[in-house]
């Protein structure tokens, strides 16, 4: 009962932790879609909403453009951390697991790392700007 209960807690934490991380990243790259096309369309609309100069637009898509060569840069040293974190934490689950559970375990965390994968995919962030 006691191994249940913590291989329990140990489910909720692991998507608890991991799924608001991977949401972050997932929507920080879809953010970043091909040849900066968030920022071109971003950079169109605060020129048209906000009437900008040719000169305010040319700064606004320098700008736009220099936040996401650091932003990437930045995710990747995140994501980095956060495989390292989560490859930390199966460690200590399996480690607190019998043989059976921890098999279990292991073959159970890839078909739920690629659940929450699918979840985060989902362009929730587009749709606050849409409003």
């Amino acid at each position: 009962m006691k191994r249940a209960v913590t291989m329990a807690l140990a489910c909720i934490f692991a998507v608890q932790v991991w799924g608001p991380v991977h949401a972050a990243d997932d929507a920080a790259k879809r953010a970043q879609q091909p040849d900066g096309k968030l920022q071109e369309n971003l950079s169109d609309r605060l020129t048209r909403e906000l009437n900008l100069t040719p000169e305010q637009k040319e700064q606004v898509v320098a700008i736009l453009k220099d936040y996401r060569e650091k932003a990437k840069a930045e995710r990747e040293k995140m994501s980095a951390s956060v495989k390292a974190l989560r490859e930390q934490a199966d460690q200590k689950i399996v480690a607190i697991l019998i043989p059976k559970q921890a098999r279990k375990y292991e073959d159970l965390m890839p078909e739920r790392r690629k659940k929450i994968e699918m979840q985060m995919k989902k362009p929730r962030h587009l749709e606050a700007d849409e409003k």
